[in-house]
């Protein structure tokens, strides 16, 4: 899921007890190391010592497919766990810029509980500034800055018996958290999990998924563009319409957890609206696609980024054109989840790209990452 961009800093989680102490050892030393503070200097013996911010060692770095790399990380006590199927933002220092970016987290929670690490496995994006850092360059040892884990795409307290998992891409993240959480409490047996990649090269977590099928009692089922199902075949493709049909006939009694790009989303939404079973899906998209669109006279709309005194033609997301154009405006979920981007429109309709909805009104406010504009907007960027 999930990728945001800010120069700003990560918001801030509640001091814990260490982290009041630490600050009485400050506040005393203060005249004795200003114009640095006391935790610099403590930071040096322990870099993951913090009044305020949730830091994370870089223990092991494993590759897990040609662009795919997961970044094994032991956080702070400041971080309180999470939920199998939640994400959390990463910041990174990029080009000396801080610039923060969505990762689900693909260990169980029980990793954290027992070793006290989670892990985050991350696909390089093509032309991506963060990505290609953490995943090719990132090296043991490192120091980063990640935020409590967030979202609601989570497995719910009371387990389904058969739970159907359907994931592409590396929209896998997630679900394998489930899986593996799953799996650590003997309540695998009898979930299926149905996966796309585009090869087999790209096929994540490949050999624990054989794994999984042998050991825990879930059924596995991965199928990639090169080389779908039979029933896929004559599509030239992967289709999951047909896939589940043929190989899960009773998906639409079972409670069922998607994550992928959009096409995924979409299709598997109308097929549980088809069945009446649309309060069985859960969702959750790693990806928004670029759309493309013009005003009603046919005319390139016209984004004018007030503060900045800059001007973008296009039919990209208002962020997309924020960033053509220079500015570096905060951003998180590139999703319209987290709502960092939220900007105010001064003026101009705009687009939901989700949705469809639109925004007429003036002076009010807008997610960037999920809007697009029709004919002239004004932003207060």
């Amino acid at each position: 899921m999930h990728q945001v961009e800010s120069p700003s800093r990560l918001t801030r989680t509640r001091p814990s007890a260490a982290s009041r102490a630490l600050g009485v050892i400050e506040a005393v030393l203060a005249p004795l190391v200003y114009p640095k503070s006391a935790e610099d200097y403590l930071r040096e013996v322990f870099p993951l010592l913090s009044r305020r911010e949730i830091l994370a060692e870089v223990v092991a770095v494993r590759p897990e497919t040609p662009d795919t790399t997961t970044l094994v990380l032991r956080p702070n006590g400041l971080f309180r766990g999470h939920r199998a199927g939640q994400w959390l933002m990463v910041e990174a220092e990029v080009f000396g810029v801080r610039r923060t970016r969505c990762f689900s987290i693909a260990s169980a929670p029980a990793l954290h509980q027992e070793k006290g690490t989670i892990e985050v496995t991350i696909k390089a994006r093509p032309g991506g500034v963060v990505t290609p850092e953490l995943v090719w360059r990132q090296k043991p040892g490192a120091i980063i800055t990640i935020s409590e884990a967030q979202g609601t795409f989570v497995l719910p307290e009371t387990l389904p018996a058969r739970p159907l998992f359907v994931s592409g891409g590396s929209g896998i993240t997630p679900v394998m958290s489930m899986l593996r959480e799953l799996a650590l409490h003997n309540q695998a047996h009898g979930a299926t999990f149905v996966y796309y990649a585009r090869t087999a090269a790209d096929v994540v977590f490949a050999r624990e998924l054989q794994e999984h099928a042998l050991f825990s009692g879930a059924e596995i089922l991965v199928w990639t563009d090169d080389e779908p199902s039979a029933v896929s075949a004559p599509f030239g493709r992967c289709d999951a319409r047909a896939d589940l049909s043929a190989h899960v006939p009773d998906f639409a009694e079972r409670e069922t957890f998607v994550c992928g790009p959009p096409g995924l989303l979409g299709a598997m939404s109308a097929l549980y609206a088809e069945r009446g079973a649309s309060e069985r899906l859960h969702t959750e998209a790693f990806s928004l696609e670029e759309h493309t669109s013009r005003d009603d006279g046919g005319t390139e709309p016209q984004v004018v980024f007030a503060r900045a005194a800059k001007t973008q033609k296009g039919s990209r997301t208002l962020l997309a054109m924020a960033e053509d154009a220079g500015l570096t405006p905060r951003s998180g979920c590139r999703m319209g989840i987290c709502h960092s981007c939220t900007c105010r429109k001064v003026s101009g309709v705009t687009r939901d790209i989700r949705t469809g909805e639109l925004s007429t009104d003036a002076n009010v406010d807008v997610r960037i990452c999920v809007n697009e504009p029709v004919g002239n907007v004004v932003l207060d960027l």
